[in-house]
């Protein structure tokens, strides 16, 4: 056990070293110039020349990839062309935004997905199995931008039921406003007993919520269903029922722990597919998270941001399929075996 996790901290920290090495100089290779976004398209050639001084872009590209690797070991990710403001103050501002965003989403997605996919391999080929096998398919092949503009355009603009944008309206902010713990709305108001201020907020959540989970809900059910079904004609599922032990108790609780695995697996890659996805969907929905501060760095060259971003990502996509191989060792110890 302890082998195989030395084993797989090695491999990701690899990972997220080639992630950086990449990222840095990808970046080399895009059409602009940073000391002129510093200063602006007005600028002197003199005021353009002092910047890239400042920014150290004159020095040779290892000495500015050592010294890239060495602000991220002091968790410096620079500052940002367009705003001048360090990268990591606003990322740590608009954090919070997207992962209350993305944890709804995904949690809402995941769990209807699988309860959708067992209730499918329960009765295969029912009027129930075929409305969620077409549901599934729809999650996972129809664009997001398309099913967010359907959702605005039905509960906001016909049905008049939810808000079309932002994180709560401003009016009510100034009102009943949310007295910052963690800049989790729902959690801060909640936790601060502002109900008015979080039925607002779980109102403006619903729609962008929704958009990010169709996608997890597609992914999980089609794959739940598909294990459920395979588990269930397995030749041990067979002899638990010879056993006389109960067709629920087979269900629930031998034949949902063993088709549980690639699930855990499909959850890890959604929720990094889901938070790249934010950065269409905040647009869309005027969500002050980093999706949407993502897209305007791109719109603006803004090299640094693009960077910290892109770097994020790829941590997060190594740790959490670390966390998921962790978790299937706990499902299915048999791997520990394969893996020695």
């Amino acid at each position: 056990m302890g082998t195989y996790i030395v084993r797989r901290v090695s491999l990701a920290l690899l990972i997220i070293f080639a992630a950086i090495v990449g990222t840095f100089f990808l970046t080399r290779l895009i059409p602009s110039d940073p000391a002129m976004l510093w200063v602006g398209r007005f600028a002197s050639s003199e005021q353009i020349e002092k910047a890239r001084e400042q920014l150290g872009l004159n020095d040779a590209w290892y000495v500015q990839f050592v010294r890239y690797v060495g602000l991220l070991l002091h968790g410096d990710l620079g500052v940002s062309t367009r705003t001048h403001n360090p990268v990591v103050r606003e990322l740590v501002t608009r954090l919070p935004a997207s992962m209350e965003l993305i944890i709804f989403g995904m949690t809402f997605g995941i769990v209807l997905g699988i309860v959708l996919g067992c209730l499918s391999a329960a009765k295969p080929n029912s009027s129930f199995d075929h409305i969620a096998r077409f549901t599934s398919v729809a999650g996972v092949a129809l664009p997001q931008f398309w099913f967010a503009m359907i959702l605005q355009l039905t509960f906001g603009k016909v049905l008049g039921i939810l808000p079309l944008s932002g994180r709560m309206d401003l009016r009510l902010g100034l009102y009943h406003p949310v007295v910052t713990r963690t800049g989790f709305f729902l959690f801060d108001s909640f936790v601060s007993g502002n109900w008015i201020a979080f039925q607002d907020a779980l109102l403006h959540l619903i729609l962008p919520a929704l958009t990010l989970a169709a996608y997890p809900i597609g992914m999980s059910a089609r794959l739940m269903r598909a294990k459920m079904i395979e588990v269930l004609g397995e030749d041990y599922t067979r002899t638990t029922r010879a056993f006389g032990i109960r067709e629920t108790r087979i269900f629930l609780v031998y034949s949902l722990r063993n088709a549980l695995g690639p699930v855990v697996t499909l959850t890890a890659i959604s929720f990094v597919y889901t938070l790249i996805g934010t950065f269409l969907i905040e647009s869309i929905f005027a969500w002050p998270g980093v999706g949407s501060y993502t897209a305007q760095a791109i719109l603006s060259n803004d090299v640094p941001v693009i960077l910290a971003v892109t770097l994020l990502v790829a941590i997060l996509t190594v740790v959490l399929n670390l966390i998921a191989d962790l978790i299937l060792i706990a499902l299915d110890p048999r791997i520990r075996g394969w893996e020695g």
